[in-house]
C-alpha cells in the first residue's frame, strides 16, 4: 500500500495571505469612504441637531409676548460707548452709524433697565443694511453697558468671510462658531438689507438671515442680560425694526 503525502506549498500560501490582505484593505478603504460620505451628508444638518438636541423651536414671524421695542428715529432708546459714540445718528428713521475707527456699541436702554428677568429671548432686526465695511453684530446677555463688554455677540462679518457667534470677556472677543453664509462664497455682503433673528433659549443660541437658520452654537457661560448692537472699523451701517420677544 502507498501512501501520499500532500504537502502544502509554501509560496502558494504567501500569495494566499497578500492577496487576502489587500481585499482587507480594500474593503477597509470602502468603508472609509462611505463614513466619510455618511458624514459629510451629516455635516449639513448640524445645526438643525443642535437644536432639536435642545428643544429649541422655530422662532416665527411674531413673539408670544414683546418686551422691547427701540424707536430708530432718534438715539434716545440707546446707551451709546465706544471711541465714536456720537457718530450715531438717525437717518431716514433708521439708527446708522458710519465708523471712523475703533469699536463702537449700541445697548438698548428697555433691554437693560425694564426687560423683565428672563434668561430667554428673540431679539429681531430687520432690513439691517451694510452699506459698506467690515460687518455689524448684535450684542447678547450683556453683563455690563461699557466699552469693554462682557456678554455674547452674533456678527454679520464680511471682513472674515463668515457668520459668527462670539463671547466677550472684559472687551476680549473670542469665536464659539462660525459658518460660512448661504449661497457662499458669492453671498452679497454689502448694500443688501437683511433680516436678522437671533434667539437665545438656554445655553444655545440661533440665528437666522432672512429667515434661513445659518448657525447655531451652545455656551453656558452667560445666562441672562441685556441686547444692543455693535460695528468697528469701517463700517457703514443703517439698523431698522430693533426689537426684543419672549422665546417660543
Amino acid at each position: 500500500m502507498k501512501i501520499k503525502l500532500k504537502l502544502n506549498n509554501p509560496n502558494k500560501q504567501s500569495g494566499q495571505g497578500i492577496t487576502e490582505y489587500a481585499l482587507i484593505l480594500t474593503l477597509i478603504a470602502l468603508v472609509s469612504v462611505i463614513g466619510l460620505s455618511v458624514l459629510a451628508t451629516g455635516a449639513k444638518k448640524s445645526y438643525e441637531d443642535v437644536l432639536a438636541a435642545s428643544n429649541v423651536s422655530t422662532p416665527g414671524p411674531n413673539d408670544p409676548k414683546e418686551y422691547c421695542k427701540a424707536d430708530m428715529t432718534g438715539v434716545e432708546d440707546w446707551d451709546l460707548q465706544g471711541n465714536r459714540s456720537k457718530s450715531w445718528m438717525s437717518n431716514d428713521g433708521k439708527l446708522c452709524m458710519k465708523n471712523d475707527g475703533g469699536n463702537n456699541y449700541a445697548y438698548n436702554n428697555c433691554s437693560r433697565d425694564s426687560m423683565p428677568t428672563n434668561n430667554d429671548y428673540v431679539v429681531r432686526l430687520d432690513g439691517a443694511n451694510l452699506i459698506s465695511g467690515n460687518g455689524y453684530g448684535i450684542m447678547l446677555r450683556m453683563q455690563d453697558y461699557s466699552d469693554k463688554p462682557n456678554g455674547y455677540s452674533f456678527q454679520y462679518d464680511p471682513g472674515k468671510g463668515y457668520l459668527v457667534f462670539k463671547k466677550w470677556e472684559n472687551g476680549k472677543e473670542s469665536d464659539i462658531a462660525k459658518a460660512r453664509p448661504p449661497g457662499h462664497p458669492k453671498f452679497d455682503w454689502h448694500d443688501v438689507p437683511r433680516d436678522v433673528v437671533v434667539e437665545m433659549k438656554g445655553t444655545t443660541m440661533s440665528a437666522y438671515v432672512d429667515g434661513e437658520l445659518v448657525l447655531a452654537a451652545v455656551d453656558d457661560t452667560y445666562t441672562s442680560g441685556g441686547a444692543g448692537l455693535r460695528t468697528w472699523y469701517s463700517s457703514n451701517v443703517c439698523f431698522d425694526n430693533f426689537k426684543i420677544g419672549q422665546a417660543p
